[in-house]
Parts: structure tokens; C-alpha cells; sequence
């Protein structure tokens, strides 16, 4: 989430240009300082402090006493900034509060700017509640026309932080009083926001923004082109459950239903912008998509196919189009490794042969960029392994290859250059994935490979009733046979006709990496293929590959749930003390709770086990190193699990599963634990402190169900230190874990003796709660110095209640540790509402203190 800060700071600006240039910024966040008050009498300064909470926390009945006593004050300035109550009220959104307000404020007063220029209805645009702006606009309807800083209208601002229904409602309201650059500006935020229905309108109202530049010179065009797809956040951030990790599936499904629909309406709006381009000259249409950066190499570089697709079939002449280095959008795509692009090149049909001759200014042609690393690291890194990026790469370049009329050797040997650092990795390296075995012309495989590699069992047959013998062959350098490249392939009628054929022992022979054929089955997660291996040879499921792994452990590893709990049910006897400690450990990391169960409640004894292979573990310090249950709950082959369009009936089930893998993970804790407590107390410390005290990895790790059930059948827990004197308390605190540390209220007065603990520096818990945040991973989810500074203040106050003797010592040691933020945060300001909630804060007086707390009871009352 982006910090905008409105008031008198000075990003306001940095943010809308950012926005203008296609930033999606619809996480804007809004937010409010307490303020100062004017330099006035006490008397005065008294009165302007209540009213200043009364209108935080939304106490109409406290302001209405003062402005009876005080008539005058109703309109009256009440902070160092300028704010007047309504703007005050405005941006903590209470709008009983505003309604009666107004009502008594003079229509003048409603127009006033606080310092930063911002009138108290920019704040309610900002807020997003439409009931707000309703109750000012009744009152004087042109505070919708009246700019706020930066000549920048409220419409304007409310479509920068995504409120849908608050700029459908001001479009209406203003549409007609307009100029022609507000509504430039104005179309390329709600494209740039995704509001495509308020865009929809405002184009049909007014054609000619068609062809019209922002200040920025660009055109609605241009904002269309900067998107990889559309729309990129088609509903509003307010839709019940968006936001929340736990997705509600009537939500996910609402979601899913607009993104649809916004999806044909951007659609629908780059054919009828671009129907109204078309229409000009030749000369005119270039200047207007070239200007100021040409948008469809751009739209290419980004992967806009939608885009693309609209305004070649308008206007085909686009192909040809090159940008300074001779590359056309083909070229791009290429460059950038986007595929459905490329492929409109075989729809052009011998267009293609003089595209493809074009050659850059260093004499490279399409396939020698075809032979280039991806240049976008972090696209290559979405495929894991050397072995799959070479993979990905080669099939990329033989691919691509075919439709270009000269292929020299040249190309070939700067591929091989280029992916060096691929090749020397994946030396040694092992294929087990089926899409590395897909046909590709490669001269390494053999007909009977080819066959294998294909299903295509009629050719393979062919051949054995010819060569009878080489049914048990091994047909590649590495050692495999035809049935360990079907296996990997997925093919499960070759497999089953082949196995039919070939000798017990041939099904047990191991490749040079030493997996077997029913490896790769069991690495494929398809059960058909194991169950037809097992049917004539049942030792296979307990034949080790590769490190002496068995194929359970295989499948395991790799998250296939169904052919896990297969293979379990066959070799549940067959499996040694050391392999099922081993195993547990792995499926409680896979999240496989279920088979899990069945193996702790069948071999109670792996509770206290420990998987020597790796480390010592038990299983408790498996589930302890989860930050929590379950990390990846269903299994990754759960269909539409991984695509970017998610089904929503696929959603709902992946909800459901995970609440019921949630509980079984629970179960499981207790289960295990349970065990462990029948021990003696030393036994139990050995137990939970080798070979790292699971405890403190738990808190570290924020896995708040974890502690609340060991704790529970053990409160001894609680007073468990580290090495640094540290207790879970200690260490929530260093990690910012607020639910764990809350657990501190669950212990009494206990919790006196908990934080005088100090480590061997002499820091309590109330220096720890001062320091930076040790991860700044964890401190940049929040973006922005001003929400940084915020979160780590408020931090620092309200885990200072519990600490017995707070002395200044901390907090000049807390300002000192962030003094980094502090100096970010120079001439910044604020402008929402959760900087507002009343929090104890030292920057507030006594009296201040006492309003807040009684308005937050008011608040929520």
C-alpha cells in the first residue's frame, strides 16, 4: 500500500504522476496526525482540543455543548494545519457527526483549505463513503468543482485510490462542468484504475477524448498499452473479503464474475478508441500512437495481447512497424518471451518471410534474439532448476526457429554462448518432468525413444515384434529404458502394454541417476501408472531411487496427495522405524496432515522420534518452523489451482480444504504434544531444546496455534529463555508477532516478571520493543516512510502498557533506532483516518489522553 500524504507534504504529486504513468496506485492509504492546535489561551486551546476529539471519534453530543456555549467556534480553524472540525470529522468518516455539522456551518465555511489547500470535502472523496459527500453536496454543490492541492479536483483524487462508487457518484454530479483537460486527466486515471464502466461513459459522452493528451501527452491509448492485461484490478479494494487472507467464496466468486465483466469492457473500449484513430491519415495515426513512445512496442514488451490484437486487426500495417533498433513487435516478444504474440506471426502468412529478415543495428536477426537469455531475470526464475530453464530456453528456440527462412549455424552457437551458466548447471542434472520429454525434434532420442516420449505405443510395437529383445533395453545415454521415459511422459496405456512385455526384472532397473521406472511414476503423481507397476511386481513401492530415497518420499516431496496416500496404504508394514520418521517430517512440511494422522496414530512411538537423516528433527519442530497451518493446504494439482484466472468452484473447494487440513494440523499438535508431556520435565526440555528450542522458532515465526496448545497443557513454557534471556514475549516483540504478545494479558500478574527479564546488554522488553524491526522484509510490506514511522510508533506505545517502570531511556533509545524513518518522514504529512485512532500517544497531553480513550468507547459503541 502506496502512503499519500495530502495535507501539507509534498508526495501527493510523485504518487498522481506515478498513477498518470500507469502505476496502479488503488492502494493508496490516506491518513491523519494528531494535530497541533493554533497558538491561542488555554481556555481556547482546551476547547479546540475537545473539539478536535469530539470529531475524532465521531461525539456529536460533546461538540454540540461547545458550539451552543460557542456559537462561532462551528466554522472555526482548529489545528496548526487549518483544519476545521468538519475536516477533521470528514476524514475519520463519521457521518452523523458531518450531517449535523454542516447543518450549522456557514456555506462559505465549508469551503475552506486547510494549509496543504485540501477543503473538508476532498477528504471525504479521499475516504471513499459517498454518504459523506451527499451530506456536503446538499448543502453547496459546487464543493465537487472546488481543487484541493495541486489543482486537483476530488473526483480526481477519488479515483487514484480506486473508490468505484464514490467516482461513479461525482462523475454524474459533474460530468457537464467538466473542461476538456479534467476530463483528459480524468480518463486516464480511471484506466489506470480500471474503472472502465465511469471510462465508458465519459468516451461515449465525448469522442473526441479519443484523440486528446493529458499533460503528460499521453492519450487513453498510451494508459491501455502500459498494462500487461486488463484489467489488472477490476473490483474495488471494498469488496467484503478481497483483503482478507481467509477469501470468502461468495467474494472470490463475485470477484471472478467482475473481472469478467470489466474485462470485455476494457475491450470494449480500446475497439472503440482506436475505431476513432483509424479514421485519421496515415501521418496522423503514427504521431498519435508514436508520440510520446511508440505504444504498441510498449503494449508488446508488456505482453498486451487484447491490446495488440484490437488494433492489428483495424489496421494490419502495424506489423511492420520497427522501433530504432529494427525490432517489430515480433522481435519484442521475442526479446520479452511472449509467446501467444510471437504466434500472430502465422496468421500473416508469407508476410512472415520478410519480417523475419529484418536485423537490428549489431546484424542480428530474429533468431539470434531468439537465442538470447530471457532478459528479465525474474521471468526466467518463475521456472525452477537449471534443468527446466535450459529446457524452457531451448524449446523456445527450436520453436521459433521454424517460421524464420535462414538458419544458419551461427545462431546455434550463440545460443549455446548465451546459455552457458544453463549448460554447466544442469551437468549431472536429472529429467523427471514430463514436459522435458516432449517431442522436439532432438536428434539424442531414437524411433523407440520418440515413441515412448509420445504414447505412441503402435510404432513402439512395431518394433518389438521385430526386435523382441530390445523390450527391456536401455535406450538412452542415461541409461533409461522405453518405460522410464512413458513414466515420466504420463503415457499410461504404453505403460500398461509395455510392462505386459517386459521381464520382473527389467522393471527394477535404475537409471545412472538411480531411479527406477516407478520412480518417475511416483514422481508424476499419476496413481494409474504406479497400480499398473504394482499389479505385476508389488517390491517396486519399497525399490529406492536416487540417495537412496523411496518413491513415497519422492511424491511426497513434490505435494501429490493422492499418490502419497496410496503408496502409504501399500507399504504401511513394509516401512522401518527410520523411514516413517523421515516420512512424517516430510508430509507434515508438504501440509499432508491426513496421512500424517493415520502414521502417528499407528506407530504412536514417531512422536518422540527423531529423523537422524536430517538433523534431528521431530515432528514438533517440523510444525514449529511454520509460520502457520497449513502453508498449502490443497494439492498443487487441484485444477485452476495455479491459473491466474482462478475457478470459482475450484476456489471454494481450495477454502474448504484448508479450514479441514487447518484442523487436522491442530489435531495433530495436540496429538504429538500430549505424548511429549508424559515425560519428565527433563526429558520434555531435551525434547523441545534439541537439536533448537522449538519454542523460539515458533514465536519467531509468528505461529500463534502452535504456542496456544503447547502452552496450554504446559504453562511452564512461558518462562523458557534463550541464550539472550529472551521468553516468547521477548521475541514476538523483536518480530512484531502482536497476537502472540498479546497472550501476555492471558497470565496474570505473571506478566511483572516476564518483562523485567533483561538480556546480557541490559535491554528489556521495552528497549527490544524501540529497535528497527530485525526483518525489513516484514517492515517494507508497509510502504512509505510515514505508515513505516506510524506502525513502528504505535508499536512502541501500546506494548510499553504492560511493561512495569517505562523509563525516557527507551525512548530515546526508540528514536534513535529509527532515526532513518524520522528523517524520511521530514515534511511529510497525514491524512487518514488510522493515524487518528486514539492510542495513548505521548504526543498527546493528559487531557488529550482521557478524550481519546472515552472517544474510541463512543466510536465503537
Amino acid at each position: 500500500m502506496a502512503a499519500v500524504e495530502i495535507i501539507d507534504g509534498v508526495n501527493i504529486n510523485a504518487a498522481i504522476n506515478s498513477a498518470r504513468r500507469g502505476t496502479p496506485h488503488n492502494n493508496i492509504e490516506l491518513i491523519v496526525v494528531p494535530q497541533q492546535l493554533p497558538t491561542v489561551d488555554g481556555e481556547e486551546r482546551k476547547r479546540y482540543l475537545q473539539l478536535y476529539q469530539a470529531a475524532l471519534s465521531g461525539d456529536w453530543d460533546t461538540a454540540e455543548g461547545i458550539y451552543k456555549l460557542f456559537p462561532g467556534e462551528v466554522n472555526a480553524r482548529i489545528t496548526k494545519r487549518g483544519e476545521t472540525a468538519l475536516h477533521i470529522a470528514a476524514a475519520a468518516e463519521h457521518t452523523h457527526f458531518v450531517k449535523q455539522l454542516v447543518g450549522k456551518m456557514s456555506t462559505e465555511a465549508l469551503t475552506y483549505r486547510n494549509n496543504a489547500g485540501n477543503t473538508a470535502f476532498c477528504f471525504a472523496a479521499i475516504s471513499g463513503v459517498e454518504a459523506l459527500a451527499k451530506v456536503m453536496m446538499d448543502e453547496k454543490r459546487d464543493l465537487a468543482m472546488t481543487p484541493g492541492r495541486g489543482d486537483l479536483l476530488p473526483i480526481y483524487m477519488a479515483t487514484l485510490l480506486g473508490h468505484r462508487g464514490m467516482v461513479s457518484y461525482l462523475y454524474d454530479e459533474t460530468n457537464e462542468q467538466l473542461t476538456d483537460g479534467d476530463r483528459v486527466a480524468l480518463l486516464v486515471a480511471l484506466i489506470n484504475s480500471d474503472m472502465y464502466d465511469v471510462a465508458w461513459k465519459m468516451i461515449t459522452a465525448h469522442p473526441g477524448l479519443a484523440y486528446a493528451r493529458d499533460e503528460h501527452q499521453l492519450t487513453a491509448l498510451h494508459s491501455f498499452a502500459q498494462k500487461s492485461c486488463m484489467p489488472t484490478n477490476a473490483v474495488d479494494q471494498s469488496l467484503p473479503g478481497l483483503l482478507n487472507k481467509n477469501l470468502n467464496p461468495v467474494s472470490v466468486f463475485k470477484l471472478a464474475r467482475m473481472k469478467k465483466l470489466m474485462h470485455r469492457q476494457a475491450l470494449d473500449l480500446i475497439q472503440y478508441l482506436w475505431e476513432r484513430v483509424v479514421l485519421l491519415d496515415d501521418a496522423t495515426i503514427s504521431l498519435q500512437i508514436g508520440e510520446p513512445w511508440p505504444l504498441i512496442f510498449t503494449a508488446a514488451e508488456r505482453g498486451n495481447l487484447d491490446f495488440l490484437t484490437i488494433l492489428i486487426r483495424l489496421y494490419p500495417d502495424l506489423i511492420f512497424k520497427v522501433d530504432q533498433n529494427t525490432y517489430s513487435i515480433f522481435h519484442i516478444a521475442i526479446l520479452n518471451r511472449h509467446e501467444d504474440i510471437f504466434k500472430m506471426i502465422y496468421q500473416i502468412g508469407s508476410i512472415k518471410n520478410l519480417i523475419t529478415t529484418y536485423k537490428d543495428k549489431e546484424g542480428n536477426n530474429m533468431l539470434h534474439l531468439a537465442a538470447r537469455v530471457l532478459q528479465s531475470p525474474s521471468r526466467l526464475n518463475v521456472i525452477p532448476g537449471a534443468a527446466l530453464q535450459l529446457q524452457h530456453e531451448l524449446l523456445w528456440f527450436e520453436k521459433y526457429s521454424i517460421p524464420i527462412a535462414a538458419v544458419a549455424s551461427l545462431p546455434v552457437l550463440f545460443f549455446i554462448w548465451q546459455h552457458f551458466r544453463l549448460f554447466a548447471d544442469m551437468i549431472h542434472s536429472t529429467y523427471t518432468c514430463r514436459s522435458l520429454f516432449k517431442p522436439n525434434k532432438s536428434p539424442l532420442f531414437s524411433k523407440k525413444a520418440k515413441a515412448a516420449l509420445s504414447g505412441d505405443w503402435d510404432t513402439a510395437e512395431g518394433i518389438y515384434e521385430l526386435f523382441p529383445a530390445e523390450v527391456n533395453a536401455r535406450i538412452t545415454k542415461r541409461g533409461e529404458t522405453a518405460l522410464h521415459i512413458a513414466a515420466a511422459a504420463e503415457h499410461t496405456h504404453f505403460v500398461k502394454q509395455l510392462v505386459g512385455k517386459m521381464s520382473k526384472e527389467a522393471l527394477t532397473c535404475k537409471n545412472n541417476a538411480g531411479n527406477t521406472a516407478f520412480c518417475f511414476a511416483a514422481i508424476s503423481g499419476v496413481e494409474a501408472l504406479a497400480k499398473v507397476m504394482m499389479g505385476k511386481k508389488r517390491e517396486l513401492a519399497m525399490t529406492p531411487g536416487r540417495r537412496d530415497l523411496l518413491p513415497i518420499y519422492m511424491a511426497t516431496l513434490l505435494g501429490h496427495r493422492g499418490m502419497v496416500s496410496y503408496l502409504y496404504d501399500e507399504t504401511n508394514e513394509q516401512l522401518t522405524d527410520g523411514d516413517r520418521i523421515a516420512l512424517l517430517v516430510a508430509l507434515i512440511n508438504s501440509d499432508m496432515y491426513d496421512v500424517a494422522w493415520k502414521m502417528i496414530t499407528a506407530h504412536p512411538g514417531l512422536a518422540l522420534a527423531r529423523d537422524h537423516e536430517h538433523h534431528e528433527l521431530t515432528a514438533l519442530h517440523a510444525l514449529a518452523q511454520k509460520s502457520c497451518m497449513p502453508s498449502n493446504a490443497v494439492d498443487q494439482s487441484l485444477p485452476g489451482f495455479w491459473n491466474k484466472n482462478l475457478n470459482p468452484v475450484s476456489v471454494f473447494k481450495l477454502a474448504r480444504m484448508k479450514k479441514l487440513m487447518h484442523k487436522q494440523a491442530l489435531d495433530l499438535i495436540q496429538h504429538l504434544w500430549e505424548r511429549v508431556i508424559l515425560l519428565d520435565d527433563a526429558t520434555i526440555s531435551h525434547q523441545i531444546g534439541e537439536p533448537w528450542p522449538l519454542i523460539f522458532t515458533a514465536a519467531e515465526r509468528g505461529n500463534l496455534d502452535f504456542l496456544t496448545i503447547l502452552i496450554r497443557l504446559y504453562p511452564d513454557l512461558i518462562f523458557k529463555v534463550d541464550q539472550n534471556t529472551y521468553s516468547i514475549f521477548h521475541i514476538a516483540i523483536l518480530n512484531r508477532h502482536e497476537d502472540i504478545f498479546k497472550m501476555i494479558y492471558q497470565i496474570g500478574s505473571i506478566k511483572n516478571l516476564i518483562t523485567t527479564y533483561k538480556d546480557k546488554e541490559g535491554n528489556n522488553m521495552l528497549h527490544l520493543a524501540a529497535r528497527v524491526l530485525q526483518s525489513p522484509s516484514r517492515l517494507n510490506v508497509i510502504p512509505g516512510a510515514a505508515l513505516q514511522l506510524q506502525h513502528e510508533l504505535l508499536w512502541f506505545e501500546k506494548y510499553s502498557i504492560p511493561i512495569a517502570a517505562v523509563a525516557s531511556l527507551p525512548v530515546l533509545f526508540f528514536i534513535w533506532q529509527h532515526f532513518r524513518l524520522f528523517a524520511d518522514m521530514i515534511h511529510s504529512t497525514y491524512t487518514s483516518r488510522s493515524l487518528f485512532k486514539p492510542n495513548k500517544s505521548p504526543l498527546f497531553s493528559k487531557k488529550a489522553k482521557s478524550g481519546a480513550n472515552s472517544g474510541r468507547h463512543v466510536s465503537q459503541a
